[in-house]
Parts: C-alpha cells; structure tokens; sequence
C-alpha cells in the first residue's frame, strides 16, 4: 500500500487567552475580551495581523457573547461594478474595485476611461453594498483639413501618408502634410486640428546655377583632367552649382597634383607642376568629408612634395566637424585618409519630481543631441517644457553655440498646484427605503430623518 503524506496546518482550536491586539494569531486560535463587564469570546478565521481589531470580521468569527448585549464594530464591504467593465476605479485614492471598512467610514469612489465622462460620488458604510456605475460616453470632435490649392497643380499632396487633399480628424489630432512635384522642392509640414481648416501649398521652383571652374596648368601643355575629362593646357568650364569635382594636372618628368571638392562658387585655381627630384616625396590627405579644408604648413592645399626626412604640420577642418591637427615626418611617398567626426553638442534636462514629463522641441525626451551641419547659423534655439499632473507646467527656451559648451544640463523644478476638495457625505439611515444596489451621481443628496 502507497503511503500518502499531506500538511493539513492547523486542524484544531488552541486557547490563547485574553485577546492582546499587539500581537499575531494563527487561524482556529480561541482568544477572549472583558469589556464594561461583558465577556466576548472569538475565533480566528485565518492568520491574523498585529494591530486587527477584535471585533473585524474577515479576520475573527464571534461565538459567545456574555454579561449583557455586544457593542462591536461593525465592517462592511462596498463593492463597484463598472460599465464598460475596464473602467479604472479610484476608492480612497487607490486603485481597487472594493473595500471593507468599519461602520460609518465615509468613502470616496472615482470611476473614469478614456471616451467617457468621469463618475464621482462619496458613499457612507452602513451595510454590504454593491454599486453598480455605467459610464456615459463623452461627445467626439471632428474637423476637416482641406488642401484648396496646390501649385504646380499636378503636385501629389498626401495628409498624413494618404494622397488626399482633405482629411477628417478628431480634435487636437496632428495632420503631416507633403507635396511633391517633379523640379520643386519637397514640401513638408504639420498642423494640429482643432476647427476646420483650409490651406494652399506652393512648391518652391529648383533653378539651376551655374558656377565657372578654370584650371590654369604651369607648364602650359600639362594633362588636366576634370570629373574624368580630358584635355591640354588652360580649362574653363561651367558646372552646376554643388556639383562634385576631382581633378588632376599631371606630366612626364613632373609630381601630379590633384584635388577634390564642390563647386559652390566661381573658382580659379592655377596649379604649378614641380618637377621630380631625387630624395624627395609627396604626402597627400583624402579628408571625409571630402570638401573638408586641408591646410598644410599653413598653406590650403591637399598634398606636398618635401624632402625626405621633412616635418610638416596638417590640419584638417570643416564646419561642425571637429577639427584635426598633427605632424608627420615624410620618409616615403603617403597617401593618408583623414575622417572627421561631427561636432556634437548635448543638452540634458533634469526635472524635479524626476517623473515627470519632460519635451524637448515638442518630443518626449530628456536629452538631445546637435550638430551645425546643415545650417550657417552659430546658434540653435528651441524649447523645454516639463509637465506632471498636479503641478504646474514650465516651459523655457534655451540655446546651443557653436564652438560653446559640448554638454548643458539643465535642472527645471514644478510647483505644486494641487487643489484639496472637501467630498460630500451621503446620509443613509436604518429606515431607508432606498435599495442597497443602487447608481447614485455625484449631484445626488441624502438625508437621514
């Protein structure tokens, strides 16, 4: 036979004597309470706290009241019931959906979702009681976005990623606007809805520039080749503006030159070939980017022929890149590559409380990070708001320098705005005929007679 062993626990009472609220008790332990010459005896339903009144009912059973009529205290639960059934329910404060109490303790309720008005009411313990709310959905907002016109007029606009040239939304709801059209720029936009609204687009035309490149060679009859071109001797041709050049002089018995960079400007460049002597090398820098400005032994240019043995000082630089400088001895002939990090700056936002909201240029975040690249400006400015519930909101500018500080940090502290409401007490007396399950809204009142 299969021997079969199970802890039961406790299976049986134990007299522990007066009842002392200080202490814990086991379950099914017998304790007793003498008061105004009454004699009340209690059993433990489950282990009990230290500090739980005798006369609470989850937690001990009456059995023997003697000497004259008990006086306990009376609990009672009060149980909410939500429509729609994911209803957040607030009792008191904290997030729970019923609570036991003593008698007579006022108790507040807040039931709320999103889509739905908040229900709010104050209900006074007299008995078990389960309320029943049914939240009533909020009014929704909507308005029209519309695009009247659009130029060119065969530009394809799309509201928030859909080719549409009207869109409704809901209220508050923010709406990414784009149009393109071929030989225009792009167009990009957003706008919050809060009425119907109405808009006109015009794309900005793309005009080609032109910049004059000229490349004047010493000897006269050198090579020079542009963009993979081929001819003899001087050069002067047009480019579209930003277009990409590399270009080399070269001829037997002389060192190549060459270089690289965008053409922005009308540019003249006159390149004087040395001859190739003995004992002497070239060192030459492919800087990345590859307009970054090469100055070598103080003079800008990408390469140079020295004797060996020879120091020379480089620097390598752009705009909002940081810039690089060394020296190299030349002993043989070098082609080095050279790649410039981006100049980085961080802005860090510290907010007290620490949970609170904290928006950078609209975005959630606590930090941000900037760089110069595409823009001229030495400057960049934006905004810092920082939000919680219960406080008020700070909103505050700040700025960037170029060649400034490479990390800010910025601590904002909210100020309390809290409000204390008094709730209303609801009055409820032993001859009521009021039903226990009831629905009752905060503008409801009550009174005992």
């Amino acid at each position: 036979m299969e021997l079969y062993k199970q802890d039961l626990g406790k299976v049986c009472l134990t007299m522990n004597g007066e009842f002392d609220p200080t202490i814990s008790y086991e379950e099914l332990c017998c304790v007793y309470v003498e008061d105004d010459s009454t004699l009340r005896s209690f059993i433990s339903r489950k282990p009990v706290p230290a500090g739980t009144d005798i006369y609470n009912r989850e937690y001990w059973q009456p059995i023997c009241y003697g000497g004259g009529s008990p006086t306990p205290s009376q609990y009672y639960t009060l149980k909410v019931i939500t429509t729609p059934s994911d209803a957040t329910v607030l009792i008191n404060g904290a997030a729970q959906k019923e609570i036991t109490d003593k008698a007579g303790t006022v108790v507040n309720i807040k039931v709320s979702r999103d889509g739905y008005k908040t229900y709010t009411a104050s209900k006074t313990l007299t008995s078990d009681e389960t309320l029943r709310v049914t939240l009533e959905k909020e009014a929704v907002e909507t308005f029209t976005l519309y695009v009247d016109t659009v130029t060119p007029s065969n530009a394809v606009v799309k509201l928030n990623g859909t080719v549409t040239k009207q869109l409704t939304v809901t209220k508050g709801t923010i709406v990414n606007i784009e149009a393109n059209a071929s030989g225009y720029k792009p167009y990009t936009s957003s706008v919050t809805v809060t009425s119907d609204k109405h808009i006109n687009i015009v794309l900005e035309e793309i005009k080609i520039v032109y910049n004059t490149l000229t490349i004047n060679p010493t000897p006269s009859d050198s090579t020079v080749i542009i963009n993979n071109v081929s001819s003899t001797g001087y050069v002067s041709k047009n480019y579209p503006k930003g277009t990409t050049i590399n270009w080399s002089v070269l001829k037997d018995g002389y060192i190549t030159k060459s270089d690289n960079f965008v053409l922005n400007e009308d540019k003249t460049i006159n390149v004087v070939l040395e001859e190739i002597v003995p004992d002497k090398f070239t060192y030459k820098v492919n800087p990345t980017p590859s307009d970054a400005t090469v100055e070598i032994n103080g003079i800008e240019q990408k390469q140079i022929t020295v004797a060996a043995g020879t120091s020379i000082n480089v620097k390598v630089s752009k705009r909002g890149y940081v810039t690089q400088t060394f020296v190299r001895t030349i002993t043989k002939e070098t082609v080095e590559n050279i790649q410039l990090l981006v100049d980085t700056y961080k802005l860090i936002v510290k907010a007290n409380p620490s949970d609170a909201i904290i928006k950078i240029d609209g975005v959630i975040q606590s930090s941000k990070s900037f760089d110069f690249l595409n823009t001229s400006d030495n400057t960049i400015k934006g905004t810092i708001e920082v939000s919680k519930d219960g406080y008020d909101t700070v909103n505050q500018e700040y700025t960037i320098t170029y060649g400034g500080v490479k990390e800010t940090t910025v601590e904002i502290s909210l100020g309390s705005n809290y409000i204390n409401i008094t709730p209303t007490i609801l009055i409820f007396d032993s001859a009521s005929t009021t039903p226990q399950n009831v629905i009752i809204d905060s503008s409801d009142s009550w009174t005992a007679k």
